[in-house]
């Protein structure tokens, strides 16, 4: 039993191409002469140069800066540090906390 009432016409038949998922590429590609823009967090702005926030210089950013005020333009400490510095806090804290016998 067909839901579909049957005609005198040609058979239909799927389409032969599948469109594919995701964005169409560019229908044309860039000349040899021609300038390609790059994306992405690279790119300079069109300011110019990057330079430093603390002192403006173009050689080094804010991060490991000389001037930065701390330790010497490092702004995170490693995993090892934090251990150490967590360890000799309890060892001080055991300390003060035992009584003389």
């Amino acid at each position: 039993m067909s839901f579909w009432n049957e005609t005198n016409g040609f058979p239909l038949s799927p389409p032969e191409c599948v469109k594919q998922a995701g964005r169409p590429k560019k229908l044309r590609r860039k000349g040899i002469g021609e300038v390609i823009k790059r994306k992405g967090k690279h790119v300079l702005s069109k300011k110019g140069d990057q330079r430093c926030g603390i002192c403006g210089w173009t050689n080094h950013n804010k991060r490991s800066c000389p001037q930065n005020p701390t330790k010497g333009g490092q702004v995170h400490q490693g995993r090892h540090q934090r251990l150490e510095e967590k360890q000799a806090n309890e060892r001080r804290r055991s300390k003060a906390g035992r009584t003389p016998t």
